[in-house]
């Protein structure tokens, strides 16, 4: 098996074929979308010998959903355990979520203290460059405390 990566063209804008392009080419579409943010369009699809990762066209979903799905992918085609890239650290901050979504919150990190960037979205890369890890934020926001966060670093 191989691995094709793709950003961009995976959501659902009147120039983001990759998804018919897929199917017309006789794709199994594992998953299109999900419910993260950033990073909903995410696509993940068997073609032939090649398992293809759509990453959306934004510079944070892309890159946060790479992190998140490609080790899984790749531990897999090895036949190797896989890895679990989340760690616990405590947010210094009450963050609020008005989406229906949970939230990777850029994040820089001191230790196990996770202190909020201010993003200003998913094409931010200046913040993603500052940031160190993302904190797991749930749907409605969470208070100062124990989360979980990903290392982007």
């Amino acid at each position: 098996m191989r691995v094709l990566l793709t950003s961009g063209g995976v959501s659902m804008g009147e120039r983001d074929y990759l998804p018919a392009v897929l199917k017309g080419l006789g794709a199994t579409i594992l998953f299109h979308k999900i419910r993260l943010k950033p990073g909903k369009p995410m696509l993940v699809a068997i073609l032939g010998n090649h398992v293809i990762l759509g990453l959306p066209g934004n510079p944070q979903s892309a890159y946060l959903n790479a992190l998140l799905f490609l080790p899984v992918v790749l531990s897999r085609l090895e036949g190797s355990s896989e890895p679990d890239p989340w760690h616990r650290g405590h947010l210094v901050e009450a963050v609020k979520n008005h989406g229906e979504r949970p939230l990777l919150l850029p994040c820089a990190l001191r230790g196990d203290h996770l202190a909020p960037l201010r993003s200003k979205g998913s094409g931010d890369l200046i913040t993603l460059a500052k940031a160190d890890a993302c904190a797991w934020i749930p749907e409605g926001g969470m208070e100062a405390g124990e989360t979980k966060y990903l290392r982007v670093i």
